[in-house]
């Protein structure tokens, strides 16, 4: 009976003291509400972007086979492993003037992989009828209405007259039209009849396995039904839904993020009930004397901490429900919510705990005498500060000495804000030093703004691909000498390539690109060099060759090249020449985005081999920025009189590559607000929790001459030095953190972050943490302006 009095005692006393601290109440509600959104958000995103996908893919391939002969597809149907298939043909793409269409066969009246969405009409049935986009009629000319007669253009010249049974939904911000033909089209239609199927399959209980495992069943499946693994592809989306394996990085980064708000709130609500317990040093000392033990007082502490966590979590789980909710609606889940919601309330509870252990055992040890002897400028312990007799007295030294008198609570202070700091310096230096002009010119278009290559019509047409549109001469020296007469051309940039076929393990006669280097540029290539061996005269003497991307070759084949291993080429330049190679080593990150296929040689082994063709693959041509938008009207008439080749501005990647560096930037900058939220938080609520701890001292040093104007000095002055150390410690450590960051992204091989120091919003930074103490300053001399000198005089 006396335990349980005692309890309800300890109770109404928690509760009567939050009454009487709003103000620092409100301050760790806050905290405690932000933390748990937070928490929870995070907590829901992975999973709320996999159950998405997954919903999406409901009705998606897991994996398809492409380009399979019908005895590849029979050995598939027999391997039990597959608990759905349906099949599909992708034939032929045509480049129109700024869009391209596309033949294929779908099955739509496949049920478990939706591969039509019809939206209007039926599905094709007759070899004449087609499906295509209201879009697609309405770039034509054509009225978007079922039984419409339109003229289908075929990469060969000719043209066919299609009825249109129905429309398919149309896709936003695309050029590319798809023409969906009939069954009977896809057996016996001009474009499609000498196309292979391609197999879609669902996996048997494909969702309960690991990346690893899925990978694993349908390689596996693949190599069973005599199907090359370079046919084989994987659903990425589907796969990424799938558990990495032990360690996620997905969600060991979310763990880290995670980590740092909790670091950030522990912080801040150490803080806050530190800052408080200080404040009521007399008044646990009167507590004591009235019989209260220890133990009690700890509890006492503990249940004002966890008072405040249950009134606060409600409304931050209700937050982070409703953010992640918005953010997703498609992928949300009320099961994983209130799962994970249990899981914030855990955390939070423990980092409240840990957060007043501290505190509370302080409270504890306070006795009835130390507290009938506190005074706010006494300090930690009651111990001396100082051995000097004499020192200087004005408001700004009594500010600064009062600081150091406590240092803990400063210190404590100034490592929550400084946490907030460097991480917000560290971020907007990665968002200053992201030079995004390099960001969006990774690839050819880091030459110039225009890239000219041969034409993907022309070069299915031709029987020989591009080596017979190349014996043409569509690089021409004529052409050449009209793109550089254009005016504001600075420069066209060359690079050769000799299209060859390869036979090498599996693969026989496959199409691929053989990239071609001079003697002038061994040094460099030596420096991308992983294995093997480089000298120019001995690749041409003993008929050797460079390996470029092994790595990739390993993810499609299965297989890498290895050192002194034998690779045949087929070489085409009016008749066909073959050649066979040894392996003499592996290059990587050699001009990526310039160079194509697997396969380097000496310039003058390549012009050894195709005598007299022009090898030029691609120009890319530089100008002027101001002159650009008028070369681009002068190379688009050219293109219109060279129908072998095709241009692409840089203009038409730019929008995409921006969009795609300013959503990273905003993600780490928000997440970083949050915490630096967390800090002024603490500023705010220290500077404010010091002025009511100090009133009567105040009024004391009105009493015996201070000024008004001097009792604001002080005030300022205190938070101006929590203020000048977050200031040093933060343009300190966060440039740090933002320099290393930027070299450890040199060092990973990305030449588009290039450090800037942050100078502007440094002194936004340094502006708001330094007007932040002059602001609560003024607000809190107004309310103490409210109580005369002689109540404040009681008070001591």
């Amino acid at each position: 009976m006396y335990e349980t009095q005692n309890k309800k005692v300890i109770n109404r006393l928690a509760k009567s003291d939050l009454k009487s601290k709003k103000m620092g109440n409100l301050f760790t509600m806050i905290t405690i509400v932000i933390a748990a959104s937070l928490l929870l958000v995070m907590g829901l995103f992975p999973g709320t972007v996999k159950l998405d996908l997954q919903r999406q893919l409901e009705y998606a391939q897991d994996v398809m086979y492409m380009g399979v002969t019908k005895d590849q597809i029979k050995n598939l149907q027999k391997d039990d492993r597959f608990s759905y298939m349906t099949y599909d043909k992708m034939g032929e793409r045509m480049e129109m003037d700024d869009y391209i269409i596309f033949h294929v066969y779908f099955d739509g009246a496949s049920t478990k992989i939706k591969t039509t969405e019809l939206t209007e009409g039926k599905l094709p049935e007759k070899k004449n009828e087609v499906l295509v986009s209201k879009g697609y009629m309405k770039k034509i000319g054509k009225k978007a209405e079922v039984g419409t007669k339109i003229e289908v253009p075929l990469l060969s010249g000719k043209t066919e007259v299609c009825v249109v049974s129905g429309f398919t939904k149309d896709v936003k911000n695309t050029n590319i039209y798809q023409i969906r033909h009939s069954r009977a089209y896809a057996e016996k239609g001009s474009t499609l009849k000498d196309v292979n199927y391609d197999v879609l399959a669902k996996v048997a209980g494909a969702k309960s396995m690991t990346q690893d495992q899925f990978l694993n069943v349908i390689r596996d499946a693949a190599k069973k039904a005599a199907i090359p693994r370079s046919q084989v592809n994987e659903n990425n989306h589907f796969v990424g839904t799938l558990p990495a394996g032990k360690f996620d990085p997905e969600m060991v980064t979310i763990a880290i993020v995670g980590i740092i708000i909790l670091a950030a709130g522990i912080m801040v609500i150490y803080s806050i009930f530190y800052i408080s317990v200080t404040g009521k040093t007399r008044q646990y000392g009167q507590l004591r004397t009235l019989g209260m033990t220890r133990k009690q007082i700890r509890k006492l502490v503990r249940r004002e901490g966890f008072i405040l966590a249950l009134r606060s979590l409600p409304i931050g789980l209700a937050l982070g429900g409703i953010f992640s909710y918005a953010a997703r609606p498609g992928g949300f889940s009320l099961t994983n919510t209130v799962v994970m919601a249990l899981i914030v309330i855990a955390i939070i509870l423990i980092t409240v705990l840990l957060s007043i252990l501290k505190p509370a055992k302080m409270a504890s040890m306070i006795s009835p005498i130390e507290a009938a002897n506190y005074s706010a400028y006494q300090g930690e312990g009651g111990k001396a500060q100082t051995k000097k007799l004499q020192r200087k007295i004005t408001p700004f030294t009594l500010a600064k000495m009062n600081s150091a008198r406590n240092r803990k609570k400063t210190f404590v202070t100034m490592l929550s804000l400084g946490i907030g700091g460097i991480l917000f310096i560290g971020a907007v230096t990665f968002a200053v030093s992201m030079d995004k002009e390099k960001f969006v010119r990774q690839g050819p278009f880091e030459a110039g703004e225009f890239v000219i290559e041969i034409s993907g019509n022309a070069s299915e047409t031709a029987k020989h691909g591009e080596m017979e549109i190349k014996l043409q001469k569509p690089f021409s020296d004529q052409l050449y000498d009209q793109v550089n007469d254009i005016p504001g051309v600075k420069k066209i940039h060359s690079f050769p390539g000799a299209e060859i076929e390869y036979d090498y393990q599996d693969q026989s006669k496959a199409a691929d690109t053989v990239s071609l280097f001079t003697r002038d540029e061994v040094p460099e290539i030596k420096k991308c060099l992983e294995s093997g061996a480089l000298d120019y005269d001995d690749m041409l003497k003993n008929d050797k060759i460079l390996i470029r991307g092994n790595d990739q070759a390993e993810e499609i084949f299965g297989w890498r090249f290895e050192i002194g291993d034998e690779v045949t080429l087929h070489y085409w330049d009016g008749k066909e020449k073959t050649k066979t190679y040894q392996v003499a080593g592996t290059i990587d990150n050699y001009k990526d985005g310039f160079l194509n296929g697997w396969f380097l040689l000496p310039d003058e082994e390549v012009e050894r081999q195709v005598p007299g063709v022009d090898l030029t693959d691609t120009w890319i041509v530089s100008t002027d920025p101001e002159s650009t938008n008028k070369v681009e009207a002068s190379l688009d008439r050219l293109m219109e009189q060279n129908p072998n080749l095709i241009m692409t501005a840089l203009r038409t990647h730019r929008v995409e590559y921006e969009a795609s560096a300013n959503q990273m930037i905003l993600a780490i900058l928000v997440m970083v607000l949050f915490i630096v939220l967390f800090s002024m938080i603490n500023l705010i609520n220290t500077l404010i929790t010091n002025f009511m701890s100090q009133r009567t001292e105040l009024a004391m040093l009105q009493s015996i001459g201070m000024t008004r104007g001097q009792i604001k000095t002080l005030v300022i002055g205190e938070g101006l030095v929590l203020a000048v150390g977050n200031v040093i410690i933060s343009l300190l450590f966060g440039s740090l953190l933002g320099y290393g960051v930027c070299r450890l992204f040199g060092y990973m091989g990305v030449d588009y972050m290039v450090y800037q120091f942050p100078l502007a919003y440094s002194l936004i930074y340094i502006g708001v943490v330094v007007l932040v103490p002059c602001l609560i300053a003024l607000f809190m001399i107004r309310k103490f302006k409210g109580q005369s000198l002689v109540e404040r005089l009681r008070e001591i």
